[in-house]
């Protein structure tokens, strides 16, 4: 798989969730590309959605993760002791 290591660190994840809820709360209007743009400049808050599914911690994350050369995932995390991926 074409995954990116990454060490999750919960505080930094919390922060930059606090940052992209301040980014979000005046926008009445946004567009999906620019959400994307945001989501991928704060990894560790990406991280965080591998734990709303009841993974383990993440180590391994990609923006715009290739499915079968016809269809991007705009994100995919997994754990690679567990070989998974969400």
């Amino acid at each position: 798989m074409d995954f990116n290591p990454i060490v999750f660190d919960a505080i930094r994840a919390g922060d930059q969730l606090t940052s992209f809820k301040a980014w979000m709360r005046p926008r009445e209007y946004f567009l999906e590309r620019d959400v994307l743009k945001e989501i991928a400049a704060r990894p560790q808050m990406a991280c965080l959605l591998g734990f709303t599914i009841m993974m383990p911690a993440p180590d391994l994350i990609k923006f715009e993760f290739g499915i079968k050369g016809l269809f991007k995932a705009d994100l995919a995390v997994g754990n690679q002791k567990s070989r998974n991926s969400y």
